[in-house]
């Protein structure tokens, strides 16, 4: 940027902080001027992006320049203006088709981002002061998460994804997929999770085993039968399986939109990946889900009382000192009793195989939970070297343990 444009836009910048005041926003704080200059570069941003590609932007009627001239910076702006006001005019739209598509399903979550955040987001966004923001926080996550996205141009890809999953979701009984939520999480109503990847994982078990995939239904005998199916294949010959299984879903589906497609096979090498992880525990319970399983394990488990953190700093810090394991396992005993510090000693006080000796003094209540955590977040982090180092000892007897 040389000098005259600088001058410009500092002109440019007082110009919108005179307005801010005007429209009644307070301007004390440096941070409220940075938020307006971020937002004029925003709109310029958009602007330069409705030049090169029409869509979501409302640049219809203005007129482009003239090849070679230089556009005065405020121009830029203003022109940047309108082309946010016509992605908000189109995210609305969409908003419209996302309405339509919906699911009724039992998910608060689901329903509340759709019928309360969105239009939430079109009353409080400001395309002029605050064009980055985004004034609502939106709870529902989407299959596949839009990365470097801000403002309304994030609302915009957020519900054109939304549609897509409605799209999808919508070609199964809504019944069986109340089902299929409710046999993920005994809370379905108010637990956050994405229907889509629930709905796809099934369907594509289903496809894999050659069963009608409209059932959605994976039974516990079904996810033996996948492990024996899926053995052996590593990441690369995984993600090629399930990609062509993924085409076949698709196809008995009548899903031919290419946009569609493109999405549910994205989806699906994330998927193939978290069964590599899965198998090695032979365990899918957490990708392939089962309706109305028996309880889980958090379902039972009533907790003892936490130590205050002082307390508990001092037992952590006097059984590192210790030499001998028995010691150890005897201040465990005494002093120890709920699993969330439990936790916290095996993290810092155990290591290798004196992690199994643990294990064994824990009530089988209590080990379930653990293995039933330490199973969740392998699930949501897709990759094993992300857990505690008890976390995958425990998954590792646990799979042994199944084996015999």
């Amino acid at each position: 940027m040389n000098t005259r444009e600088q001058k410009e836009l500092f002109k440019l910048l007082d110009k919108q902080i005179n307005r801010f005041v005007g429209a009644g926003g307070n301007t004390e704080s440096v941070e409220i001027a940075e938020q307006l200059l971020m937002s004029m570069e925003y709109c310029m941003n958009s602007y330069y992006k409705g030049l090169e590609d029409g869509e979501p932007y409302g640049l219809t009627n203005v007129k482009k320049p003239s090849a070679g001239k230089k556009e005065h910076m405020e121009d830029i702006f203003e022109k940047g203006v309108v082309a946010v006001k016509g992605c908000v005019q189109k995210s609305k739209e969409l908003w419209i088709k996302v309405k339509k598509t919906m699911v009724d399903v039992d998910n608060n979550t689901y329903k509340n981002t759709i019928l309360k955040e969105i239009p939430e987001f079109f009353q409080n966004y400001q395309p002029r002061f605050g064009a980055q923001l985004n004034p609502v926080e939106i709870q529902y996550p989407l299959a596949i998460e839009i990365e470097e996205l801000s403002g309304v141009e994030y609302i915009y890809e957020y519900l054109y994804h939304l549609w897509l999953e409605n799209t999808f979701v919508a070609k199964f009984d809504i019944a069986l997929v109340n089902a299929l939520i409710r046999g993920y999480h005994k809370e379905a109503s108010d637990y956050i999770t994405n229907l889509f990847e629930l709905v796809l994982q099934n369907a594509l078990g289903l496809k894999i085993l050659g069963r009608d995939v409209s059932s959605l239904q994976i039974t516990m005998e079904d996810r033996k039968q996948l492990i024996k199916e899926l053995d052996g294949l590593g990441n690369a010959r995984m993600q090629v399986f399930c990609e062509k299984v993924g085409q076949e879903l698709l196809e008995d589906l009548q899903i031919a939109d290419e946009e569609m497609i493109a999405y549910t096979m994205e989806k699906i090498k994330e998927i193939s990946k978290r069964l590599v992880n899965s198998m090695k525990h032979n365990n899918l319970s957490y990708i392939f889900v089962t309706f109305g399983e028996k309880k889980k394990a958090e379902d039972t488990y009533f907790d003892g009382r936490m130590l205050p953190d002082m307390k508990l700093r001092e037992i952590i810090d006097e059984m590192c000192q210790l030499r001998y394991l028995k010691d150890k396992l005897q201040i465990l005993k005494e002093e120890v009793h709920s699993l969330k510090d439990l936790k916290e000693v095996l993290s810092e006080c155990f290591a290798g195989e004196e992690y199994a000796q643990v294990f064994q003094l824990m009530l089988p209540s209590e080990r379930d939970l653990m293995i039933h955590q330490a199973k969740a977040n392998l699930a949501f982090y897709g990759d094993e070297s992300m857990l505690q180092e008890w976390e995958r000892m425990l998954l590792e007897l646990d799979s042994a343990c199944e084996v015999e």
